[in-house]
């Protein structure tokens, strides 16, 4: 199955100050679909607990990352 379109989460840093992004975070892809519409459901219907979780292993991962 043909699968053209993918999904994942990407976390903005903010500047202490709020002023700007400063960097960011993202995870790895979380879904494939044949349609935009199919990937966007999926990112759309996720919990706030699973996007949290998402978030914690993406900075986790970042900061086991060699520099």
């Amino acid at each position: 199955m043909r699968t053209p379109f993918c999904g994942y989460l990407v976390f903005p840093r903010w500047a202490e100050t709020g002023l700007g992004i400063v960097g960011h975070v993202e995870t790895p892809i979380l879904v494939r679909g044949r349609t935009e519409d199919e990937v966007v459901t999926h990112l759309t219907t996720m919990s706030l607990q699973s996007v949290r979780d998402r978030l914690h292993d993406a900075v986790r991962s970042a900061e086991e990352a060699p520099s």
